[in-house]
């Protein structure tokens, strides 16, 4: 919500911190958010090292599939 309104910067601003606290950096959720964020402002790099760490950290074959999808995406913009 942040980050649609003000800004994917400000969203990355307050996702970022979380993943630094030892109960949140195995969170596939933030992993996965903070990607989508890295996506939409065009920050590519970071965008495939979070995505890829929410995909190493998806439970489900459904999130994993999704998250292969959001990567072959960005590797297909190469």
């Amino acid at each position: 919500a942040v980050a649609m309104r003000d800004g994917y910067a400000a969203g990355i601003a307050l996702i970022e911190p979380l993943l630094q606290q030892p109960a949140l950096r195995l969170y596939q959720p933030a992993h996965a958010a903070l990607g989508e964020l890295y996506l939409r402002a065009g920050q590519q790099e970071q965008a495939r090292q979070s995505l890829q760490a929410a995909m190493d950290l998806a439970s489900s074959d459904a999130e994993k599939r999704h998250l292969q999808k959001r990567l072959a995406m960005l590797d297909a913009g190469r």
